[in-house]
């Protein structure tokens, strides 16, 4: 592997001048603003006798007034003595309340929080487990009554398993990446790719970063460069913060428009139609999971079932397909199952098997 390049005493190359951000109109912020939030911000302008208005809480959550309301009539509900002032328009509380004021958390409540921890302990490599479990203890800890519930013994009758395992991933790696991603920061990692005889250096644009199947990757532009990028986080050896922020290249992000019609992590643009057979034996097996919100399925009399997609043909696609061997065949598109014929005339070649090819029915 060959040693990183060093920067000292030389300058980053440089890159495009960041715009200036567009100011912001009021309400823009109600998409990362919870309702938690909002509703201890209204509660403990009530201590404080600020009178919040409709107005203030419009431009500070971009809420509008039934929804103002409705949070309203949830804590009047809760026993919170609220009503409209007739001379300041403005909300206060009819009865004095010395205390901080926040959103009453319930025992399930809490077995939700505990049920998400338990599900990120599958997320190996970062610090979200350790930290929802310190963030779990703070909420029990400031709770009025005593929990019989406990994280602990959550575990005992519910838990999250993944069936792959991988190799730990560096924390320091994700949580760089992460906060990267965040802040809009380019960074500088070195890469081993899977075709490449030894990692190298360069220099990404984080635009996302997700989860799937065991393992972490990041979505990432590379300058110049028009299109996304994926990248492993299991397959990162080094990273360093350049601590340049980018401009993305690509227009506005979306996970779900972007891998709308991916099988797994490859990404595609291209759809086609994806029609596989299974055998009756592999029907039930076949039948438990959804594999993409397009699928459709067919019962023949036979017993066996034909699964129709609209993806595109990836690796993933390809991988599964195989995954139920003599068990399912393709019948289309062609292209695909040119690719399924070839892979298992490759994997009967390791085993001694020489196969000959008469034609599209036969290896």
């Amino acid at each position: 592997m060959k040693k990183p390049p060093s920067h000292s005493g030389k300058k980053l190359p440089k890159r495009a001048p960041v715009s200036a951000p567009v100011p912001k109109k009021a309400g823009a912020r109600r998409s990362w603003r919870s309702t938690q939030s909002r509703i201890a911000f209204f509660l403990n302008a009530l201590r404080d006798k600020r009178y919040p208005t409709l107005k203030l809480m419009f431009e500070k959550y971009g809420v509008t007034k039934r929804t103002v309301h409705r949070d309203i009539e949830d804590l009047q509900r809760e026993g919170y003595p609220i009503a409209l002032h007739p001379v300041r328009k403005g909300y206060y509380l009819t009865e004095g309340v010395t205390s901080k004021l926040t959103p009453q958390v319930k025992e399930s409540d809490f077995f939700l929080l505990a049920v998400a921890m338990l599900m990120m302990q599958l997320c190996q490599g970062t610090n979200f487990p350790p930290s929802l479990r310190r963030a779990l203890a703070k909420i029990s800890d400031g709770l009025q009554e005593e929990l019989d519930l406990t994280f602990e013994s959550m575990s005992s009758f519910l838990s999250f398993r993944s069936s792959r395992t991988h190799v730990p991933m560096d924390p320091l790696i994700f949580g760089t990446l992460l906060g990267a991603a965040r802040e809009g920061e380019e960074v500088e990692i070195l890469y081993h790719a899977l075709s490449a005889a030894e990692a190298k250096w360069s220099f990404i644009d984080p635009r996302h970063i997700t989860w799937l199947d065991g393992l972490w990757y990041t979505l990432a532009e590379i300058a110049g460069k028009p299109n996304l990028r994926t990248y492993s986080l299991a397959r990162i050896k080094e990273i360093r913060r350049t601590w340049r922020k980018f401009t993305p290249t690509t227009g506005p992000f979306s996970i779900e428009a972007y891998f709308k019609h991916s099988f797994g992590i490859y990404h595609s643009d291209k759809p086609v139609h994806v029609h596989v057979r299974f055998s009756a034996r592999a029907a039930r097996m076949a039948l438990e999971r959804l594999h993409h919100p397009s699928q459709r399925v067919e019962t023949q009399p036979d017993g066996k079932i034909d699964v129709h997609l609209d993806v595109g043909i990836t690796p993933d696609l390809e991988e599964w397909v195989l995954s139920a061997a003599e068990e399912c065949e393709v019948i289309g598109p062609p292209e695909l199952r040119e690719k399924a014929i070839q892979r298992l005339r490759g994997a009967l070649s390791l085993y001694g098997f020489q196969v000959g090819f008469a034609g599209p029915a036969a290896l």
